[in-house]
């Protein structure tokens, strides 16, 4: 036992120790391992009844590890059990409280006969040995109200049940409902009516003095209406411890007093305090009503304060329409007024169980004005001169209104009413017009209407005629003169309508003209304005000084016009010749370094018309400038890079088709670097006792000083003489400086001499090597045009190399199928190109080249290969033909053509040897092309195409397909025929041409495609990779688009620029950057003889240069092409 109980109170003590260290939660103090105590949350019950308290707890114990339960009231402890050692209770009052405890898992307590006194929060408390926990519980003792009082400040008692209260319609009336003597917890109060919108306030609870009963209240408002009379008003409370509701009601009593009182004239209400008009001396009847009271209204009348009896009829009562419980009451009384009951008051008044309401009108006796009068009118008005005019109309009611016109315009608008009443409650009128004259009224009358209700018709009065003195408002110039300086015209001016006529005067600047011979006045009648117009007309010879100077027209003073009036500036449009132009540029000197970029010079002039401006270059004023007009009329003329030729006088020209034209010269000087021109002749050769001369060309500007030296440590020896000539411009100086040695010794002079050219621009020297004579050294850059191969024949193209200091010439080997079997040699070939001829057809050479001179001959070039184009398509017995637009190829069985031949069938449109067509075997499939285009037909093999033929679609055969006839054979063999003695003609007359001109480069040669590549028909640039041409002729081909080729005598190749065919006139040219080159320039041949040629526009073989103004021609700024037929 005492083991026992000592495990017992160490079990206890780690229950305190557990429940000082864990915070229980509201209601449910747990965990998983220690007590859990439960009650409900609330509880209720009726005053008198037994309640029980329930307490639960988890987990169930033994009865050896229970400690103790209680449960308590606030702080009170009503009955506890606890059981440490032996078991003990407590009770505070065992005649209402029993606690029934079972030691495992529950201790309940019983409340006897329950109170307000019990109305509180209750505390179970249990301890186990696993921990101590506790739970609340709310107890409510409901008590229910007894009974309900309705009151209102009218019965502060209250009212009984079914009360009938009096009430008026329209008025607000509040009643309170309050539950007696009070309630635990409060009572719910409802308000409901069976017909009136009532509006509850929120419920008011009040509790009672020392008590825990609680009195609530709640009022409700409303406005009754008479629909509510005889409804009933409820009030109902609700409490958990009734078993039916408490209701308590009252009833309305709804009465209407007068509030509706009308009175009509003719059944027309006139609002309270509105005006009632009547027609003096006619009888009137004027009706008073009440509507809608309970009971019926008694009618009183009252004029001008005073009850009125005379008159009134007997009052006449019904139901009202819209509500059968009210009623309706009218009385009528007949009126005849006079002048003096103008503006009295007329009162009715209703009655309904004392009380009254009123209705007023003020009676307005209306009658006609006497006759109107106008006044204020004088004998003559300016224009826009403001005059006040009266009409006046006295004696008349109501007010009457007023309207004046002058012809058919309303001034109504600008009149202003002012209103009297006389001694007799008459009103007298008077409407005064602010009247604002215009020219228009010239010749007019006033008119004023005075309109009343009580006149059938305006009474109508007409002023004098009006006499309005006004101005002109406009003055136009109808002749302002286009004329020539020195030349006489006239200028005319006319005036507006005025009255009286105005007088005119011609003013230059600010000065008046007063030339009476030259002036001629004319007068005129002007009906619409009534008045009189004034022209004046001017006869002046004008002068340039006349230019851009302004005339006007301006009419004069005078009494009626305190201002003039002026016409528009008339600038006479003087036509003179252009002044001297001036020029003006961008960079400050004259003189500007080559490679100076946005050089400018601008050029302006004066003249009328406009001038245009044309700059051109002095001793060559067919170049093409690069010239822009700006918007301000001046000429620019720009360079972009100065380059050393654009050196020159410059002119400026300006025309405006007036003599005489005008001009103004500029100066442009170029310095640029000496340059030694013939450095790529770097050999000299001079054998043993000779004498030897070796020369530097050198250009500059300015002039350069040259000088010689000897290099590798030698000196020049005493048996050198150095020999100096220059000529000399503002643009250019050319030094020839030369170096003779004489009686050539090849072990001391044999060797490098270099010639130095210094100037402030720049510097230049070249290595020239004098020897003796040799072998020539072997050519290179073997290359082929491939734009000029031929079926027939092709152009081979080298760089020369040294001649070895003796004339040397060409030995070109070919072979046919690139073998030695059949090979050819040409000899004695001069010049660095050669056209080979006589070749077969598609067929492929093997090309090589070697120099030889009196010394012997050089190695050969390394070797080419090159094919030769295939034959026409008719050649190789192929025939077109067409079904239904389908276009076929058909061989001839007998003609044997190569395998790898196709052909191209191409349009306008596609192109010739277009890379992108098609290329078709002979009696393939049909190939669809558009019927209406030209249908372009060649061979096709090795990436080059044959000379194209031409088949028009229309001339094909439309037959079906088949073999074709022998007459096709025949056709096609004549046309096949005349091809070939065309083509042999052509040949032999190119071959006359090309060996009687100087069709052959001396130093450089150029292609127009790549080695050994077609140009397909489009040419391409050979520029970029040609040492020969300098960056100025590049730059200028760059800038244009070539077509068409020719060789002239003078050695030149021509190119044509095509632009389009709408360019416009007068507008400088179109540049393009996208090269198409078909031609070279061999630059030598041009310095030789741009002297004999004239720089003209490119001539069409049908036209003149006049009528090609698409084309233009920039190849060199120095050389324009001369008659080039125009490629077709």
């Amino acid at each position: 036992m005492v083991t026992m109980a000592a495990a017992a109170h160490y079990k206890l003590f780690l229950v305190s120790v557990f429940s000082l260290i864990w915070t229980p939660w509201p209601h449910l103090v747990a965990d998983a391992q220690f007590t859990t105590a439960f009650t409900p949350d609330n509880l209720s019950a009726k005053e008198g009844e037994t309640v029980t308290l329930v307490c639960t707890y988890q987990p169930e114990t033994e009865k050896i590890d229970f400690a103790s339960l209680s449960w308590q009231m606030g702080d009170t402890v009503l009955a506890s059990v606890s059981c440490p050692n032996a078991c003990s209770r407590t009770n505070t009052n065992t005649d209402r409280y029993s606690l029934d405890v079972d030691f495992q898992s529950s201790g309940n307590l019983t409340i006897t006969g329950v109170s307000l006194t019990d109305d509180n929060v209750y505390q179970c408390k249990v301890s186990t040995i696993y921990r101590a926990a506790e739970s609340t519980s709310q107890l409510v003792v409901n008590v229910p109200p007894v009974s309900l009082k309705l009151s209102d400040t009218m019965t502060p008692g209250g009212h009984e049940q079914g009360d009938i209260v009096p009430i008026l319609s329209g008025e607000s009336y509040t009643v309170t409902c309050a539950t007696q003597p009070g309630a635990n917890p409060p009572a719910d109060l409802e308000w409901t009516s069976t017909t009136a919108q009532i509006n509850q306030e929120d419920k008011d609870d009040q509790q009672v003095t020392g008590s825990k009963l609680t009195v609530s209240s709640k009022e409700v408002t409303f406005t009754p209406s008479m629909a509510d009379h005889l409804t009933t008003v409820t009030c109902e409370a609700t409490h958990p411890a009734l078993e039916s509701s408490l209701t308590k009601f009252i009833q309305l009593d709804v009465q209407v007093p007068p509030r509706n009182v009308n009175i009509a004239l003719q059944s027309a209400i006139v609002s309270d305090g509105g005006t009632l008009t009547l027609q003096e001396g006619t009888p009137s009847t004027i009706t008073c009503e009440s509507l809608g009271t309970r009971p019926a209204s008694a009618i009183t009348w009252y004029l001008d304060g005073v009850q009125v009896s005379s008159g009134v009829g007997r009052p006449v009562f019904s139901p009202n329409m819209n509500d059968g419980r009210l009623q309706d009451a009218s009385s009528s009384i007949i009126i005849q007024p006079t002048r003096a009951q103008h503006e009295q008051v007329l009162r009715c008044q209703a009655t309904t169980f004392g009380i009254s309401h009123d209705t007023s009108v003020r009676l307005s006796v209306d009658g006609p004005p006497d006759p109107p009068v106008i006044a204020g009118i004088p004998d003559n008005i300016n224009e826009n001169q403001q005059t006040t005019v009266s009409c006046q109309a006295d004696n008349g009611h109501p007010s009457p209104s007023f309207q004046w016109f002058i012809g058919s315009r309303n001034l109504s608008a600008s009149a202003s009413l002012q209103v009297s009443a006389d001694a007799k409650n008459r009103i007298d009128a008077t409407s005064q017009l602010r009247y604002l004259p215009m020219r228009e009224d010239n010749g007019l009358a006033l008119e004023c209407n005075v309109i009343h209700d009580q006149l059938s018709q305006p009474m109508r009065v007409m002023s004098d005629t009006l006499v309005v003195n006004y101005c002109p408002t406009t003055v136009d110039v109808t002749i302002c003169p286009e004329v020539e300086a020195g030349s006489s015209e006239v200028m005319v001016c006319r005036s507006g309508a005025s009255n009286p006529a105005s007088n005119l005067v011609w003013i230059k600047g600010v000065t008046s003209v007063t030339e009476p011979n030259a002036l001629q006045t004319h007068f005129e009648e002007s009906t619409e304005p009534l008045g009189r117009r004034a022209t004046l007309s001017y006869m002046r010879n004008f002068t340039k000084e006349d230019y851009k100077q302004s005339f006007k027209c301006c009419t004069t003073l005078s009494p009626s016009c305190d201002s003039t009036v002026c016409s528009e500036p008339c600038v006479p449009d003087v036509k003179y010749a252009p002044e001297m132009p001036t020029i003006s540029r961008n960079m400050p000197g004259r003189q500007v370094t080559e490679g100076t970029v946005d050089l400018e010079f601008t050029c302006r002039a004066d003249g009328n018309p406009r001038p245009a401006l044309t700059w051109v270059k002095a001793k060559n004023e067919g170049l093409m400038l690069d010239q822009l007009t700006k918007e301000d009329g001046s000429q620019l003329l720009q360079f972009r890079e100065v380059r050393r030729h654009h050196g020159g006088v410059y002119k400026c020209i300006a025309n405006n088709n007036i003599s005489p034209r005008s001009s103004t010269d500029d100066q442009l000087i170029v310095y640029f670097p000496p340059t030694i021109q013939n450095k790529a002749n770097n050999r000299t050769t001079a054998n043993e006792g000779k004498n030897a001369s070796l020369s530097c060309i050198v250009e500059g500007n300015p002039s350069p000083d040259v000088n010689w030296t000897r290099l590798g440590n030698h000196s020049l020896s005493n048996r050198t003489v150095i020999v100096n000539t220059e000529v000399n411009s503002d643009y250019e100086s050319v030094v020839t400086s030369t170096l003779n040695i004489l009686n050539v010794q090849p072990d001391i002079d044999h060797g490098n001499y270099k010639c130095t050219a210094i100037s402030t621009a720049g510097r230049d020297d070249a290595v020239i090597i004098l020897s003796g004579t040799s072998k020539p050294e072997p050519p290179t850059s073997l290359r082929i045009d491939a734009s000029q191969i031929k079926a027939h024949s092709f152009m081979i193209y080298w760089q020369f190399g040294y001649n070895g200091g003796v004339e040397q010439s060409y030995v070109i080997t070919y072979c046919l199928n690139d073998t030695q079997l059949d090979c050819k040699k040409i000899f004695g070939i001069k010049e660095p190109e050669y056209l080979l001829e006589d070749l077969e057809a598609f067929g492929w050479y093997s090309i090589s080249v070697y120099a030889e001179n009196s010394n012997g001959r050089s190695s050969e070039t390394s070797e080419i290969l090159v094919s030769t184009s295939p034959l026409p398509p008719s050649d190789y017995g192929i025939i077109v033909t067409n079904e239904n637009g389908l276009i076929t190829l058909i061989s001839n069985p007998a003609t044997d053509f190569p395998g790898e031949i196709r052909f191209k069938i191409e349009t306008e449109a596609e192109g010739y040897c277009n890379p992108r067509s098609s290329a078709y075997p002979a009696d393939g499939a049909p190939v669809q092309k558009p019927s209406d285009q030209t249908v372009m037909v060649s061979s096709f093999g090795r990436g080059m195409c044959s000379v194209r033929e031409t088949v028009d679609m229309a001339s094909l055969n439309q037959g079906g397909r088949g073999a074709p006839s022998t007459v096709t054979f025949a056709i096609i063999g004549a046309i096949v025929f005349i091809a070939l003695l065309l083509v042999v003609i052509v040949f032999v007359r190119r071959n006359h041409d090309r060996k009687n001109k100087s069709t052959k480069l001396q130093q450089s040669s150029v292609r127009s495609g790549p080695e050994g590549q077609p140009t397909n028909g489009q040419a391409r640039s050979f520029l970029s990779d040609n040492p020969v041409y300098d960056d100025v002729a590049k730059e200028d081909f760059r800038k244009s688009q070539h077509e068409g080729r020719m060789v002239n005598d003078d050695g030149l190749i021509y190119a044509e620029v095509a632009h389009v065919n709408r360019h416009p006139e007068g507008q400088p040219p179109i540049r393009t950057e996208e090269p198409t080159i078909y031609a070279s320039l061999d630059f030598d041949r041009m310095n030789d003889n741009k002297i004999q040629i004239d720089k003209q526009a490119i001539v069409d073989s049908n036209r003149t240069a006049e009528e090609c103004p698409e084309k233009e021609a920039l190849i060199y700024e120095n050389v324009t092409p001369q008659g080039m037929p125009v490629s077709q």
